[in-house]
């Protein structure tokens, strides 16, 4: 058996509409939305946010979701444009990539980058 790639993600969140507007200022396409859930997607990538009501939710357990993007210093530019916060400038790493973190209303941590020329 051969694994192929990875198609979606599904994180439990508290507030469902704070969570969409974020990911929809950051470019994602909103594909259902109530008032329990939302899905999202990027290509052929999706993610779902559940409603759940817990407290432990700020952890996120060392989870980080990396996503490429083409441009990620002018990708910067258009998150904080578009109000967010930005954890960090975008630097390059020992791994050959250049990259930034973003938080997400409930401490999901995002990694934006692209591979180092």
């Amino acid at each position: 058996m051969r694994l192929k790639s990875i198609t979606g993600i599904t994180y439990h969140v508290r507030d469902v509409e704070k969570t969409a507007d974020f990911y929809e200022k950051l470019g994602f396409i909103i594909t259902k939305r109530d008032d329990v859930q939302i899905s999202v997607r990027l290509n052929w990538f999706w993610l779902d946010f559940v409603k759940q009501d817990r407290t432990a939710l700020n952890d996120n357990g060392g989870q980080f979701l990396y996503i490429s993007v083409d441009g990620v210093d002018a990708f910067h530019k258009e998150v904080v444009e578009n109000g967010l916060e930005a954890g960090e400038a975008p630097h390059d790493t020992l791994a050959d990539r250049r990259e930034f973190l973003v938080t997400d209303p409930d401490g999901y941590q995002l990694v934006f980058f692209e591979k180092n020329r």
